[in-house]
């Protein structure tokens, strides 16, 4: 039951798993490691912070009874194809090899279309340019010059739709105000780490406030925390995301159209260890750092359809990427 979950969660992570991922960091530097993960903080985070809310009506009959509703909360987003590769230009530290021995030089590294964590399989090419000097005894230099190619890392799921679905829990509501939780227990992926997923927020229906409102208004909040872990408990991944939301929304009946605006952030702090691997002189060093998603607002419209304890939601998304999100849900109070 734990793995069928763990597909409805965040479907593109059977691909990428903190091994695979960690295993693919390992053989690239920081800043290389940077632009091939900035999709992933883009794009993941945008999804997270999909599908978050469907109508402002918070049990406007009786507001401090009890109801409890069980919910699938799904998104696809399109990912632009700039998120797919990307170019870049900078200095690095690379290893020369002078007569056998493998000396750090400062290098010239070009990469194009290099494939981003959603790009290609095919591992990127880098033009390497070393015009720099070495030294074989203290005081005593020999200049060097090459030029050549490495082979880079490729991309862990390759498409431009990124698929989601999340298990949803809301309790409310207390003078108008509900809780939403989201997420799973901690769940061991095979051999290859562990995933884990959870989040929380608030709702509240401003029209508590002030019942003369024509329309439903509430507000809400809610963080999420997703994380990707190796077999040595490392983090190799941690995504958290922030939402704060207006939103309105007008029954017809049956009907409930809703619309709003979302303020939001995705920060992606990743953690491994880079392995430079030369026949003499090898070595490992840990790389921290984070990144910010592109997105900071959002527009919703949509609509939602209430047939007794059920009821369920299309909306569209505009922002820096278009998404559609798709909820169903039940009310067992």
């Amino acid at each position: 039951m734990r793995r069928l979950l763990l597909i409805f969660i965040i479907i593109p992570l059977f691909n990428i798993t903190a091994q695979s991922l960690s295993s693919n960091l390992s053989k690239v530097a920081a800043d290389y490691a940077k632009l091939y993960l900035q999709p992933f903080a883009d794009a993941a985070g945008a999804e997270l912070n999909s599908g978050l809310f469907f109508s402002s009506m918070l049990n406007t009959v009786d507001e401090n009874k009890l109801n409890i509703s069980f919910s699938l909360e799904s998104a696809v987003t399109v990912l632009p194809a700039s998120e797919q590769s990307f170019n870049a230009s900078y200095n690095d530290t690379v290893m020369y090899n002078y007569n056998g021995q493998y000396y750090p030089v400062n290098g010239q590294v070009t990469v194009k279309n290099a494939p981003t964590i959603f790009g290609s399989k095919t591992p990127g090419i880098a033009n390497v340019d070393i015009n720099s000097s070495i030294y074989i005894l203290p005081g005593i230099s020999y200049p060097v010059k090459e030029k050549r190619t490495e082979q880079t890392i490729g991309g862990l799921y390759n498409s431009t739709y990124i698929p989601i679905v999340i298990p949803q829990i809301e309790v409310g509501s207390y003078e108008g105000t509900s809780l939403v939780v989201r997420g799973l227990l901690p769940i061991k992926i095979g051999n290859f780490g562990k995933l884990n997923f959870w989040g929380f927020g608030l709702r509240h229906n401003i029209k508590h406030d002030f019942k003369s409102l024509p329309f439903n208004l509430a507000l809400g909040i809610i963080y999420q925390n997703l994380s990707l872990s190796d077999i040595t408990n490392n983090d190799v991944g941690v995504l958290n995301t922030f939402a704060l939301n207006l939103y309105t929304s007008k029954s017809f009946g049956i009907f409930d159209v809703y619309g709003g605006l979302q303020f939001e952030s995705a920060t992606l702090k990743a953690n491994y260890s880079y392995y430079n691997n030369n026949s003499q002189n090898p070595y490992t060093v840990t790389i921290d750092f984070s990144l910010k998603g592109k997105n900071l607002l959002r527009g919703v419209a949509g609509i939602a359809v209430l047939l007794g304890n059920f009821y369920t939601d299309l909306d569209l998304n505009l922002s820096n990427f278009f998404s559609v999100s798709l909820g169903i849900n039940y009310s067992i109070l």
